[in-house]
């Protein structure tokens, strides 16, 4: 696979990671909006009520009082604590706004508090569900900015009526009985009506899929990877998702322990699994999809449920039958990961763990573009001498949290039998920044993650402190006003240190003295020895100054009373 085609597949994935972020907070924002607004019409309703009723009835016992309590149990099993005041302050932003408004347009009259807050959260959820009558998209608040959606493609589910009981049974048409039973068979259809399952036998849905558009463009979508569902006895057992094409839709008879993904179908997400493991409506399952997408949690209702209800982000059906559920989504968790020193393993290859992560720039490296640092990952596998890893079955990624994915840009780089050094490239940081570094199972989609904070690079002077030891110079004035300087150096690091001309810098009273050219044999420093740098110059005259040697973060002063020897 060539560079260009990784590229776009991450650029893909990336995009995807997204737009179905972008798709659930829409659904969250939405939720909250629709359930604050009710909320809000609650209570007035209830304080009108209070105001006028006796003292002897108890007001926590209302209809709307328990719709209230109902109302903030959904909001905070729904969404995140974060979540909902970063909605909180998008409507007093608003709210704000009407009341500026209403200033600028009458004054000081007086008005309704509470109107502001009406009027705030009617403009809200009016921009969140867009027109498709005048083909006028949704907009939803994603982190700090905001995105169109295609609502009408969203919303086109199928509704109540799609989802009616069969029109015949034993090929009499029942509407039939109804004309001519009279009385008699009506009752028999109203109480058949109350006494139904839940899980109603469903009609043929539309087949073409509905195209679902994140600013104008169409969503990709999250490869889901495992289905888990509660049993009868209530444990939970976990199915392999497998992608169905629209030709096999639905599978008539799923392999043992596998879900079907109609993947045809962008929005909503629609599963089928063997009829006899269909969970009961009131239920909750979980999808972990490829790629390190979060892991999702819908909460199932029966499919002619409707009434009230945000359009469903899934669809669970008989793969061998025609009930369905469909489902809310109610709660992501990023997907699980390990950090720096945890070991973990895809099947078939060794168990790996990160021990170490280094961050270095051109200040360290003359070979890393300006404007880049290099991120070395060094990576310890198990000794397994049977199991061959071929790094490239399994696309090393570095995914920072500025947004950025990063391939491997070297050679990994053997350290012994089961240690190995990749290096990756990303933009040059100010600060240390979080990242998940990833390797994938190209075949199945499953990911294992690490993750890590990448540190801030060395500056030049903080690597030289760091890695060299100096010496005090020596120094030897001449009658001619030459200055011969020696300096004796040596490396901390056990490794060869390559100095630059202008990391040895003279200034007599800070003004920089010129230095003689130097080779780079001359200025690199063995793992094994000291160097010695020898150089000449000529100090200012008409200054009584000291004269200073730099090396990196350190500083000798070179006094004209002793300069047999420098000073630090």
């Amino acid at each position: 696979m060539t560079t260009a085609t990784q590229d776009k597949k991450q650029f893909e994935q990336a995009q995807a990671f997204i737009e179905e972020r972008i798709l659930t907070q829409w659904q969250q924002w939405r939720t909250w909006l629709t359930l604050h607004r009710e909320r809000h019409a609650l209570n007035e309703e209830l304080q009108s009520l209070q105001e006028g009723a006796d003292g002897g009835f108890d007001a926590e016992e209302r209809p709307q009082a328990i719709r209230l309590r109902a109302i903030e149990a959904h909001l905070v099993a729904a969404m995140s604590s974060e979540l909902r005041a970063e909605f909180a302050d998008i409507f007093e932003a608003r709210r704000a706004f009407f009341v500026e408004k209403h200033r600028r347009d009458h004054g000081n009259v007086p008005r309704d508090a509470a109107s502001f807050d009406r009027e705030a959260y009617d403009s809200l959820l009016d921009m969140c569900q867009g027109d498709p009558a005048t083909s006028r998209p949704g907009r939803v608040p994603f982190q700090g900015k905001w995105y169109s959606l295609d609502t009408a493609a969203l919303n086109r589910t199928p509704k109540a009526a799609s989802f009616a009981v069969s029109r015949k049974r034993g090929g009499v048409d029942r509407a039939y009985f109804i004309q001519v039973g009279g009385a008699g068979i009506l009752l028999v259809v109203i109480l058949a009506f109350f006494f139904w399952p839940e899980q109603r036998p469903v009609t043929a849905l539309p087949t073409t899929p509905a195209a679902v558009a994140v600013n104008d463009a169409p969503a990709a979508i999250w490869m889901p990877m495992q289905l888990t569902l509660p049993s009868a006895t209530g444990a939970m057992t976990t199915f392999t998702v497998q992608a169905v094409d629209a030709a096999g839709w639905p599978p008539s008879a799923p392999a043992s322990q596998t879900a079907g993904w109609r993947s045809a179908v962008a929005w909503p997400l629609e599963l089928c699994v063997p009829r006899a493991v269909m969970p009961p409506a009131g239920t909750q399952v979980q999808i972990l999809s490829a790629h390190g997408a979060p892991e999702r949690t819908y909460h199932l209702r029966a499919a002619h449920d409707t009434t009230g209800r945000t359009p469903p982000s899934l669809r669970l059906r008989a793969c061998d039958g025609d009930v369905m559920l469909v489902g809310t989504l109610t709660q992501t968790l990023p997907a699980p990961h390990a950090t720096l020193g945890e070991a973990q393993a895809l099947p078939g290859i060794p168990t790996l763990a990160v021990v170490e992560i280094v961050a270095r720039g051109p200040a360290v490296d003359a070979a890393i573009p300006a404007g880049r640092v290099q991120v070395e990952v060094v990576v310890q596998r198990e000794p397994d001498a049977s199991v061959v890893l071929d790094w490239n079955t399994v696309r090393p990624e570095l995914l920072v949290a500025t947004g950025q994915v990063a391939g491997m840009s070297a050679p990994p780089q053997p350290e012994g039998a089961e240690r190995v050094r990749l290096r990756f490239l990303i933009p040059t940081l100010d600060a240390p920044v979080e990242a998940l570094w990833r390797i994938s199972d190209l075949t199945t989609g499953a990911v294992r993650d690490w993750r890590l904070t990448i540190p801030v690079p060395l500056t030049r002077d903080a690597y030289l402190s760091e890695r060299l030891r100096v010496e005090p110079p020596q120094a030897t004035l001449h009658d001619d006003g030459r200055l011969d300087l020696t300096l004796l150096l040596a490396t901390t690091g056990g490794a060869p240190l390559a100095l630059r001309y202008e990391d040895i810098r003279v200034t007599h009273g800070e003004v920089p003295l010129p230095l003689p050219a130097m080779t780079q044999t001359d200025l690199t420093v063995p793992a094994d020895e000291s160097l010695t740098v020898a150089f000449t110059v000529i100090p200012m005259i008409d200054t009584d100054e000291d004269l200073i040697v730099a090396i990196g973060h350190r500083r000798f002063a070179v006094t004209w009373a002793a300069t047999g020897g420098g000073a630090p």
